[in-house]
């Protein structure tokens, strides 16, 4: 008895079997499909950089467009994700969603069969505030007192001036080293400020002299 698979059948069903392993580039939403004459010749992160503060990104990812050789880009599959420094910038490896760890820089790398792409992350120290100010609540005229002020100084880019003033002299007049005379009875907001990380008020009420 003669067998009915013949070459042209064979042929056939080893094509669908290579179908069913091999899953094809498909085009980017609103994209053209991927022409069979436009092979895939690189890998493309976008943006090419990132900086993120933890405190306001919890998560984040990299736009990845696979690009034919007439230009268009295409999304491709089988991408996996890694990271060059686990502990900065820990990442899913299939979706290639990351989240910020430590501070430091990282290289993000997708990789779809033989072509990678690469871009950086770079996270910042988590500082809350950028600026904290500390005074009294309170004075008596009369009396001196000392405000003090902490920066962030990982995020004031080597320039760590405080620059104090004082919403009403008349209340209390501050130096430039943060001491203030408590002049007359009145509320008034003494300012710590920088020139890269902003400004921060702390309220004193000053009240009569009792003593007096």
């Amino acid at each position: 008895m003669r067998s009915r698979w013949t070459p042209s059948l064979l042929l056939l069903l080893a094509c669908s079997a290579v179908a069913d392993v091999i899953e094809p580039l498909r085009p980017a939403p609103g994209q053209p499909a991927l022409p069979a004459a436009d092979p895939i010749v690189a890998l493309e992160l976008t943006p090419g950089s990132m900086v993120i503060e933890p405190f306001y990104v919890p998560q984040a990812s990299f736009r990845l467009s696979a690009i034919g050789r007439s230009g268009e880009r295409y999304t491709a599959t089988g991408v996996r994700w890694s990271t060059s420094a686990p502990t900065i910038a820990p990442i899913d490896s299939v979706t290639g969603a990351f989240r910020p760890g430590l501070p430091g820089v990282s290289t993000i790398t997708a990789r779809s069969g033989a072509l990678t792409a690469t871009a950086s992350v770079t996270v910042l120290p988590l500082c809350r505030p950028l600026i904290f100010a500390s005074g009294p609540g309170s004075m008596r005229v009369g009396e001196t007192a000392h405000w003090k002020a902490v920066v962030c100084t990982a995020r004031a880019n080597g320039d760590t001036t405080i620059t104090w003033s004082s919403s009403d002299s008349t209340i209390v007049k501050i130096d430039s080293i943060g001491v203030g005379v408590a002049r007359r009875p009145g509320v008034v907001a003494i300012t710590a400020a920088n020139a890269t990380l902003g400004a921060v008020s702390v309220v004193t009420t000053v009240v009569p002299d009792s003593t007096r």
